[in-house]
């Protein structure tokens, strides 16, 4: 059966072929997250509403939060927490709650370098998927399919994180 693609409902299969294709029948509904950015003067997160496809997979959910954060902020409260050109490369979700989001060099490359704006990307990545995602509960930080130290030198990515909600805005908590 085709996959759907926004607003479109894959052709009917047989209901007596596998659950797949029943389930791929089904239009997928929006459901409602929280992409978390840097506020505007760079200290805490603000959440931003967005809509994503409310897939079974924690793989597709995550995508789609993760296109949404590189995408950027739709309003003047907040930051982008990564610059233009970065991509996403894969996301992995472990039995354990432990996602993998792999990035493309972009994300250490252009990273603007100090500890604040270090903090804020690395948390903007790890809050909206937690937050969002019930399956994952930490989230590690690839680099072209690599585990990395840093991104800029502050921040120790060794091992996967848990949310920090302590630096999100109260009014976005």
């Amino acid at each position: 059966a085709a996959a759907t693609q926004a607003g479109e409902t894959a052709p009917s299969g047989d209901p007596t072929e596998t659950g797949e294709v029943a389930e791929a029948a089904a239009p997928l509904l929006p459901v409602r997250v929280s992409v978390y950015f840097p506020s505007a003067d760079g200290t805490e997160f603000v959440a931003e509403p967005r809509d994503i496809f409310d897939t079974v997979s924690p793989i597709d959910r995550a995508k789609q939060i993760l296109s949404d954060l590189i995408a950027g902020p739709e309003g003047e409260d907040a930051l982008p927490a990564m610059l233009r050109g970065v991509r996403l490369r894969q996301v992995y979700v472990l039995d354990d709650g432990t996602a993998y989001a792999d990035f493309s060099s972009e994300l250490r490359d252009l990273s603007p370098g100090g500890t604040a704006q270090e903090l804020m990307t690395v948390y903007a990545i790890v809050n909206s998927l937690v937050l969002n995602v019930p399956e994952i509960r930490r989230v590690g930080i690839l680099i072209d399919g690599q585990e990395i130290d840093t991104l800029s030198g502050h921040l120790d990515l060794r091992r996967p994180l848990a949310p920090r909600t302590d630096l999100i805005a109260e009014g976005f908590r």
